[in-house]
């Protein structure tokens, strides 16, 4: 909703919910989220008029919006858990000041955002969204990362780090993996996460978490997305003349 309201598009509740949960699924799973979820948002948008180039601008949107979830949750865990994060190999005190400079990095731009400020890249412009439309796309992006960072965390047997430094941890690894450009992330983020674990817990135990999480979190939704994708599009087939 955020994206759309940034280009100034509304759609009906139900094909923007549909959407995001294919996308989002498929994107997470298969990697490369700009191209793969891209092209789901696309099948469904443009049947109701939007343009490409607002639908690039919804793109870029979603994308710099899960950076900056990442960015704010990993910045959070990094002010207050700082103790928690040996497996960084950082003294507390440095990684406390990292957090702070990245949450007052994402404050800054919300306030610039605020202001109507553009961002320019070379050639290319692009004008940031209200202060509104971002803290809420902030706030929507934390809770969602969060949220996937506590089911893995549930998921894993006692004696773990705490919820608030795990969370850092997750977000860390989830963004080295996304980075990799290997799809999933699959063996990047694995192997980040049973570094970080292994002070705290067996390994067995940390890998049978990280498979049921795969499987909750990754490949659970990507069939249920392949299934409404293909409902639709046989669907549109029988509907054409």
């Amino acid at each position: 909703l955020g994206a759309l309201a940034c280009v100034d598009r509304k759609l009906p509740l139900p094909v923007v919910a549909l959407a995001s949960f294919c996308a989002y699924a498929v994107g997470n799973t298969a990697g490369f989220g700009p191209l793969t979820a891209g092209a789901i948002r696309y099948r469904f948008y443009t049947p109701h008029g939007v343009e490409p180039e607002d639908l690039a601008r919804i793109i870029a949107f979603v994308t710099a919006a899960f950076g900056f979830g990442l960015a704010c949750v990993g910045g959070i865990g990094l002010l207050v858990a700082p103790d928690q994060l040996v497996a960084l190999s950082l003294p507390p005190e440095l990684l406390r000041l990292a957090g702070a400079a990245i949450l007052l990095a994402l404050a800054a731009l919300c306030l610039a955002a605020g202001r109507g400020r553009e961002l320019h890249i070379r050639s290319f412009a692009l004008r940031l969204p209200s202060s509104a439309i971002l803290a809420r796309q902030y706030l929507a992006s934390v809770i969602d990362i969060s949220a996937a960072a506590s089911v893995l965390w549930i998921l894993l047997p006692d004696g773990g780090p705490p919820l608030p430094a795990f969370v850092a941890l997750y977000a860390v690894a989830v963004a080295l993996g996304v980075l990799s450009h290997v799809p999933g992330g699959l063996g990047v983020f694995e192997t980040i996460m049973v570094t970080a674990l292994n002070r705290y817990l067996p390994l067995d135990a940390v890998l049978s978490a990280l498979v049921l999480y795969r499987v909750i979190y990754h490949l659970v939704p990507l069939a249920v997305a392949v299934l409404l994708l293909a409902l639709i599009e046989a669907r549109r087939f029988a509907a054409t003349p």
